[in-house]
């Protein structure tokens, strides 16, 4: 006896908000945007909008939210004035719940930064975007600050969720984030962005994190040579010197910005303190003696 079984998507899904992209502005500007608000069962929608932006906008962010059939549309259409200019961005935030009696309401949140300006901002790519995991459950991400920048965005996506989402707003000129929302034994893709009323090019990196407790603090590079520890503040020591006598630092861009000579003989075994005295970043450290040389990567955070 043959059966025909009919399947149907019984499941209630996520409404969908789309339009929403983080953007620079220039005070005195028009600046207009629309959103879109569906729901893929046909559900009615309720809209919910937040966020210090539409105080400027002097929207009643309180005001009685009601169940529509969708698709809901949303404009934002504001000139914004030169009081307004701040470093930080501001944030929009809109809510959509849908009406599912029999499955439950699911809400969707989605969200927009706004960054105001008093003119245009184009800055370059940041440049010298590398990642290093420092454990199984952080990953550090450096760069070369841009110029002209507002502020940064980094987005991630990793094997299980391959969709690029925001995970940070970094203020200007900053050159580092650390990411300790991350899992062990998973490959991650970092995405950063330099923001501009034109936005600069992204750069990616990739990181993959350990499956066992791993870190650089003790690490042993060259002859038995030991550095700790690292990532430091700057200051470190360093062990098993034997007839080394001079070091450098060099930066992501390959400029030298630190050396150091040894004038006296240093033991075997004996450690020596080193202050370096330099910003966050990561570095290349060579150490040097008459016939032989040894290079390594230094973390400063």
């Amino acid at each position: 006896m043959d059966y025909q079984i009919d399947l149907q998507e019984t499941e209630n899904q996520y409404t969908k908000i789309t339009g929403l992209e983080d953007t620079a502005i220039i005070a005195g500007n028009n600046f207009t945007k629309n959103i879109t608000i569906t729901d893929p069962d046909g559900d009615s929608i309720q809209v919910g909008m937040y966020g210090d932006f539409f105080k400027l906008m002097d929207v009643n962010q309180n005001e009685e939210m009601v169940f529509l059939p969708g698709p809901i549309e949303k404009s934002i259409n504001f000139i914004p004035l030169s009081n307004h200019v701040r470093a930080k961005p501001y944030k929009t935030v809109f809510t959509a719940t849908d009406k599912n009696d029999s499955l439950g309401s699911l809400r969707n949140t989605a969200s927009m930064y706004i960054w105001i300006a008093d003119r245009d901002h184009e800055p370059d790519p940041p440049k010298n975007f590398i990642g290093q995991a420092i454990s199984k459950d952080l990953v550090n991400i450096y760069w070369n600050d841009s110029n002209d920048e507002l502020g940064y965005i980094v987005e991630r996506a990793d094997r299980y969720f391959p969709e690029f989402e925001r995970i940070a707003i970094l203020p200007v000129n900053s050159t580092n984030f650390n990411d300790s929302s991350v899992v062990e034994n998973n490959t991650y893709q970092y995405k950063i962005t330099a923001v501009g009323t034109k936005m600069s090019a992204y750069k990616t990196v990739n990181v993959s994190t350990p499956d066992i407790i791993t870190t650089l603090e003790d690490k042993n590079f060259g002859n038995g040579l030991k550095i700790f520890p690292n990532p430091s503040n700057g200051s470190f020591k360093m062990i098993n010197f034997g007839d080394f006598t001079k070091m450098e630092m060099i930066d992501l861009s390959g400029k030298k910005v630190w050396e150091k000579q040894i004038n006296l003989p240093v033991e075997f075994n004996q450690s020596i303190l080193l202050s370096t005295g330099l910003s966050k970043g990561i570095y290349i450290l060579h150490v040097n003696s008459n016939n032989r040389s040894y290079s390594e990567k230094i973390i400063i955070n």
